[in-house]
């Protein structure tokens, strides 16, 4: 009975949409069905896709917009979506499984750690790799809040754990990391450990990439370090200028009598 009462519901809803569609329209709808579980897929989507909080499903504004779509959708409540959104990580973690286990070629990271203002260290690895059909993957495999001591050992054993954890021990081809000191202690670490095991391709010559971005980086701070004092005495002129309204007019009248072309 109230299955009818729903197909009903459904019938009503489509006919209303009809009777204001254009021929197009009318089309799409003919081919259209209702399907509440692709629906549901959809909302999580997009809260993970853009970040949004759990509880925007209770906004009355959420609410309203979505009724005006579609009435028949059923808001759930902030605990069922955070659980569905739970769920597909961990159907999306078992599938990522399965890829790792049917790949036959080599993988590669990139791994990168920080440390918050409140002293607290974050380690984050990615694993990049081509597809049969030679496009290019890359998916976050390991994200964790490092314990103190932030040290190689430590490093170490995380990254091991989570190389482990999806089972890519064989099929490691290289890791690049920036610059760090301890991060050259513990690529030390775990390429004995794997070269122990045979695990590493040109026994591991080209296990260890250095970040092309972070030397980069490097160079130009070191050439900035030279200029540091003509740097700063452009920044307080601009300064100096911008903190009076006076000495701003006054600068535009200097810099149309020198000829020089005045900038956005």
């Amino acid at each position: 009975m109230e299955c009818c009462k729903s197909r009903s519901r459904v019938i009503e809803f489509v006919d209303k949409l009809r009777a204001g569609a254009t021929p197009s329209d009318i089309e799409r709808l003919e081919n259209w069905i209702y399907d509440s579980d692709l629906a549901q897929r959809a909302l999580v989507r997009m809260i993970v896709l853009h970040e949004l909080p759990f509880s925007i499903v209770e906004y009355d504004g959420f609410k309203e917009f979505v009724y005006s779509l579609n009435p028949l959708f059923k808001i759930v409540s902030r605990t069922t979506i955070k659980l569905d959104c739970m769920r597909t990580f961990e159907d999306a973690k078992l599938g990522l499984r399965e890829v790792f286990k049917n790949y036959i070629s080599k993988v590669s990271l990139t791994a990168d750690m920080w440390t918050l203002n409140q002293t607290l260290g974050y380690l984050c690895v990615t694993c990049h790799w081509i597809s049969s059909d030679w496009k290019i993957h890359k998916r976050i495999i390991k994200f964790l809040m490092m314990e103190s001591p932030h040290n190689a050992p430590s490093m170490f054993n995380a990254l091991l754990k989570g190389i482990q954890e999806w089972n890519i021990e064989d099929k490691l081809f290289s890791i690049t990391l920036d610059n760090a000191k301890v991060n050259n202690s513990m690529m030390v670490l775990l390429k004995t450990n794997l070269l122990m095991k045979k695990m590493l391709p040109c026994e591991g010559k080209l296990f260890h990439i250095r970040c092309g971005a972070h030397v980069i980086n490097l160079v130009v701070q070191d050439g900035l370090k030279k200029i540091s004092s003509i740097v700063h005495n452009i920044r307080e002129s601009v300064k100096y200028i911008k903190s009076s309204q006076a000495r701003k007019e006054k600068f535009e009248e200097v810099v149309v009598q020198v000829g020089v072309p005045l900038g956005k």
